[in-house]
């Protein structure tokens, strides 16, 4: 069962075990969490996407909780349905802008949907102030990966993008 069955009863999570909705197995859509130019990072395909924005607002790219909002606000983790953990980052070499330019639209422990809000951002600050404004998504650990997405072309808010997926388990 996944995060689509369940009625929102506002922005705090309820007052139950993440692991009994998770739907461990499942491919979890991602959906593009603003505009821009999707790249694949320098890690290699699998691990995550990386986008050159248009759009000042991160928006969620899937049903998930917030487990954490990194201070200075520009980076935050959700954790899915499925068990795998996203880590959404604004920007390199940021952390001297000390949430500068940046609003919060979420605490840790809120659940968000697709396409709600998640931090919006002053694309000048971060363009003047910083080494890059590039938009990190990552799943963390090594149990799941990102399915092949097509890179290098432009992709609007909201579109389908990729899934994350677990790894198939080993053999025996």
């Amino acid at each position: 069962m996944g995060f689509n069955g369940l009625a929102r009863k506002g922005p705090v999570m309820p007052k139950f075990r993440i692991r009994d909705l998770l739907g461990m197995g499942q491919n979890i859509p991602l959906a593009a969490p603003l505009a821009g130019w999707l790249m694949a990072p320098a890690d290699g395909p699998g691990v995550g996407l990386v986008i050159d924005p248009v759009d000042h607002m991160l928006q969620a790219p899937c049903d998930g909780v917030v487990t954490r909002v990194l201070p200075g606000s520009r980076s935050l983790t959700m954790i899915l349905a499925n068990g795998a953990r996203l880590l959404l980052s604004i920007g390199t070499a940021s952390q001297g802008l000390a949430g500068a330019g940046l609003v919060p639209h979420v605490t840790a422990g809120q659940w968000v949907w697709t396409g709600d809000p998640l931090i919006s951002f002053d694309m000048d600050t971060f363009a003047h102030k910083t080494k890059s404004l590039l938009i990190s998504m990552v799943v963390l650990g090594g149990t799941f990966r990102m399915s092949p997405a097509v890179i290098n072309r432009p992709i609007a808010s909201g579109e389908p993008l990729a899934s994350i997926r677990p790894l198939a388990p080993p053999a025996t």
